[in-house]
C-alpha cells in the first residue's frame, strides 16, 4: 500500500455549516480511498458545541479563531479560511508529511471515486493541481483587489494539489484559493481542470 499516494483531505469551517455535516462526514467515508492513505483535518473558527460535534463525528479537528464571520461576509470569510490554510492545514501537511492535499469544503458531497480519480490523473499527467472548476465566487479575484484570471473561477470546494506547491512556514497572503491557482499557473506547474465531470452534490442551505 506504500506505493499508493497519502492525501490529507483538508476543510476549513464554522459553525453555519452544521447543517451538512452529517452528510460531508458520510460522503468522505464513502471515498474509494484507503482509509491509511488519507486523513480529514477540519478547521474550525470558533464554537466550542460545534468542535464537540466534528469530534463525535469522527474527524480530527483543529479550534482557530481569528473573529466572528457571516457567510454574507465574503472579505472576512476568505481571510479566516487563508488563516486556517496557513496555520493549520499546510504545516500538518508538511508534518506527516502527506503527498497530497485534497480541498472538500463543508457544503460539498462528491462521488465516492473522486479522490482516486484526481490522484490519477495528478500522477499520469504531472499535474500540481487537480479542479473540479464548480465555478463558484467567479468574483473573488475583484473583491480581492486582484487581476482577473481564468484559474480563480475554480475555488476551493474540490480541488487536489501537491504538497510542494508550497513551502513549510510560506506567506499564503489573505485569499489563499486566488494564490493557489495564480501559484501554479504562474510556476507553470500544470492545472487540469474537470468542468461538468463530476456530480457534485453542492448542501446548499
Amino acid at each position: 500500500m506504500a506505493d499508493v499516494p497519502s492525501v490529507l483531505v483538508a476543510c476549513p469551517t464554522y459553525k453555519a455549516k452544521d447543517y451538512a455535516l452529517r452528510r460531508f462526514v458520510a460522503g468522505y467515508r464513502a471515498l474509494d480511498y484507503p482509509e491509511d492513505r488519507r486523513r480529514l483535518l477540519m478547521v474550525n473558527t470558533r464554537d466550542d458545541d460545534y468542535v464537540h460535534r466534528l469530534v463525535e463525528a469522527g474527524v480530527d479537528v483543529v479550534k482557530r479563531y481569528l473573529q466572528e464571520v457571516t457567510p454574507e461576509d465574503l472579505t472576512g470569510l476568505l481571510g479566516i479560511i487563508s488563516h486556517a490554510w496557513q496555520e493549520a492545514i499546510i504545516p500538518e501537511a508538511w508534518r506527516a508529511p502527506y503527498d497530497y492535499v485534497f480541498s472538500l469544503e463543508a457544503d460539498m458531497v462528491v462521488p465516492p471515486d473522486t479522490l482516486r480519480m484526481f490522484v490519477d490523473i495528478a500522477e499520469r499527467t504531472g499535474a500540481w493541481v487537480v479542479s473540479a472548476m464548480y465555478g463558484l465566487r467567479v468574483d473573488t479575484c475583484y473583491r480581492a483587489g486582484m487581476p482577473a484570471i481564468p484559474t480563480c473561477a475554480d475555488g476551493l470546494g474540490c480541488v487536489l494539489f501537491r504538497r510542494m506547491l508550497f513551502g513549510p512556514g510560506e506567506d499564503l497572503t489573505d485569499y489563499f484559493e486566488v494564490y493557489l491557482y495564480k501559484k501554479a499557473h504562474d510556476n507553470e506547474r500544470g492545472i487540469v481542470r474537470l468542468e461538468g465531470v463530476l456530480d457534485i452534490d453542492h448542501l446548499l442551505e
